[in-house]
Order: structure tokens, then sequence, then C-alpha cells
């Protein structure tokens, strides 16, 4: 090094370049009265075996084995997560990005719902990853998550600001049962903007049985609330307006488990 030259920080030699990439955010939802009412060693020994399965079963390439290992290939989607919050990223801003991420919402809503009622948003815009440092920020990030905390369901929303990408218009016209604008309950009002139907087998890869198992979840939900009463409003609202959004866009599937779910209401009422 000669005179009156500096040595650049590392951080900005690779900071000086915006990435463009598609981001998801999910959080489960009422997950610290869950710890608080069952207890810290009895939720993470369900989190802990659950959500890696449904993090890493719902990834591109992945295979689940047997006895529900999971193999992990080559995608074009990464993730990271930390206590009840999962982030997908895309490695670019392609097309088949977008499709890869779309498809991994999907298939991770179908099974964290076993777990617990969760809800996720995708946003598009600068995300930098450091991966020796573990470090994950960008606006992207903080889009996906405002709106994923503003929503009041169980579901999937789409940023309004991704309605004039050309890559949403795209996988509109090729999957329009799965990418649907909607009403979508928010905590204050509602937003009319583009979410995912992840009931849509086009795209889902695994079975779920909507009104059954939208019950059970229910059933999780109330169970977790023991001693904290003011949830149980909550709840029974997100689980109303997932209901309404299934029926419209699944109602086939809706009504094929509605009997099985109305007989466990019945049962439960009357125990």
């Amino acid at each position: 090094m000669t005179a009156g030259q500096t040595k650049k920080s590392p951080v900005h030699s690779r900071n000086n370049r915006s990435d463009i990439r598609y981001v998801a955010y999910f959080d489960f939802l009422g997950f610290r009265s869950w710890i608080r009412s069952e207890g810290s060693a009895a939720v993470y020994e369900r989190v802990v075996y659950l959500l890696g399965l449904a993090v890493k079963g719902s990834l591109p390439n992945s295979l689940v084995a047997d006895r529900m290992s999971v193999k992990l290939h080559r995608s074009r989607v990464s993730y990271f997560n930390f206590s009840d919050t999962v982030v997908f990223y895309t490695n670019n801003c392609s097309y088949a990005s977008l499709k890869d991420l779309i498809k991994t919402c999907v298939n991770f809503m179908v099974l964290a719902v076993d777990i617990h009622m969760v809800r996720g948003a995708i946003a598009r815009g600068v995300f930098r990853v450091f991966r020796e440092d573990r470090i994950h920020v960008g606006e992207a990030l903080l889009d996906a998550h405002d709106l994923a905390e503003s929503q009041d369901w169980i579901g999937i929303a789409v940023h309004k600001e991704m309605e004039g990408d050309p890559h949403i218009q795209k996988y509109c016209a090729e999957y329009p049962a799965c990418l649907v604008r909607y009403p979508i309950p928010l905590k204050n009002g509602v937003c009319e903007s583009y979410c995912l139907n992840w009931l849509d087998k086009r795209v889902s890869e695994w079975d779920f049985f909507p009104a059954e198992q939208l019950q059970e979840c229910r059933l999780k939900a109330l169970a977790s609330t023991a001693g904290f009463p003011g949830e149980i409003t909550k709840i029974e609202r997100r689980i109303e307006h997932t209901r309404q959004f299934l029926m419209t866009f699944a109602p086939e599937r809706m009504r094929l488990t509605l009997r099985a779910a109305t007989q466990a209401r019945n049962r439960e009422r009357a125990g």
C-alpha cells in the first residue's frame, strides 16, 4: 500500500451493489401465549422437529425420506429462521426464482398449519446477504415483515408495490388459481391486493384437508390460550377470515371436509 492510500472496509467492498430479490416472511400467531401456557420445553420439542421439517420440506428440489428426514439440493430459494419466524429469499429477481419462492410459500403454509396458526407476506426489493456473518438486511425484508404482521388471518399476502412487477403479471396469467386478488383482512381494515391461494393443487405438493385441519388448528390455538382469555376472540376472528377465503377459492375441497369439521365442533360443544 502506497502513501495516501486507505484500506477499504471489507463490509464496504461487499456492500456497494444492490441485490434485488424476492423475500417471504412468516411468523406464527400466538406463539408467546403458546409458550406461556404449555411451557418452553413442550413447545420447543414440537417446534424444533416440525418446523425443521416444514421449512426444509418446502424448498424446491427437497426430498423427504421415509423417516421424515429431508435432503436438500441446489435451489433458487434459501432460508433462515429464528424463534417463530421463518424467512425465505431468492438468489435473484428472475421469473424462475419467483415461481420457486411462491411454490415454497404454498408448501410451507400447508405444513406449518399443522404446527400453529401462521401468516406470511412476499415483497421485492433490496435484500443483502452476508453468509459468513449470518447477516440478512434490506428493505424487502422490512416490507414483508410489516405486511405479514398487519394481517388478521392465516394467509400469504403480496406487497402492493409488486403489482407492477412483470413477473407477477406473468405468474398470474400462468397460475390464475394461485395468485388471486382478494380483500385481505388486516388488524385495521382490509387491503385489496394479491395473495396466494395455498390450496391450489397445480402448485401445492402436499395434501391438505382444509375444513378439518383448520378446525384442528383452531383447537390447538385455543388450547394454547389457557389463562389468556383475551386471545380467544382474536383466534376465532382469524379462523373465520381464513375460512371465508378458502370457501371462496377452494369451495369443493372445503366441502369435502366440512362435514368432519362440523362433527368435531359438535363433539366439542357436547363435551
